[in-house]
């Protein structure tokens, strides 16, 4: 071994290597590549069998429309307590891209998939070698419970992006030793979007 250790593991143990890097690069790209491709092919126009998804779209229309985030399948519109707003206005910046397609609001719900598998290498980056924190990242992206959320219209996926970034910000924050406001800030709303 280069470092005349003897040690198979040698280029695993130093996180800060090149290989380990390059590594970790190539292992994400391509695990983020096979999660993109997944959510294409299986993303469809179907109307999801899931009373919370039609719940989450009649809200979406319903913040479209200027109704407000309001119950609008009754004959006189009441305010909504049930959901939080966070999916609804995801799905209506979806919706009003392409109003009478359902593909962008799953799509919508794809993209913070993928925002979740760079959360989470970011956030075991911090603890481990790059390249095991990419392999974990792309096994967790892989998985399948994540492959088939992604492409509906629940709020797990979002939820999930949103509570690993609240992590990595904490975490971020705790290894900091400078008073970091914008951090803590942020912090703060992707733990009120959580």
């Amino acid at each position: 071994m280069p470092d005349g250790s003897g040690d198979a593991r040698a280029p695993f143990r130093d996180a800060g290597s090149l290989w380990g890097r390059r590594a970790a690069i190539v292992v994400l790209s391509a695990g983020l590549l096979l999660y993109s491709l997944t959510i294409i092919r299986v993303t469809d126009e179907s109307f999801p069998a899931n009373i919370d998804a039609a719940w989450f779209l009649m809200l979406s229309r319903s913040i479209l429309s200027g109704e407000g985030y309001a119950e609008i399948d009754k004959p006189i519109p009441r305010p909504h307590t049930k959901f939080p707003s966070a999916l609804p206005c995801i799905l209506a910046a979806a919706q009003w891209i392409a109003p009478d397609s359902l593909a962008p609001p799953k799509f919508a719900v794809g993209i913070f998939g993928f925002l979740s598998i760079i959360a989470f290498y970011l956030l075991i980056k911090r603890f481990t070698p790059d390249l095991i924190a990419a392999l974990l990242a792309v096994a967790v992206g892989i998985q399948l419970n994540m492959l088939l959320f992604s492409q509906r219209l629940m709020s797990d996926i979002p939820y999930i992006f949103f509570s690993t970034l609240t992590l990595l910000l904490i975490v971020k924050r705790t290894q900091s030793t400078q008073s970091l406001l914008r951090l803590e800030i942020a912090i703060g709303i992707a733990i009120s979007l959580g």
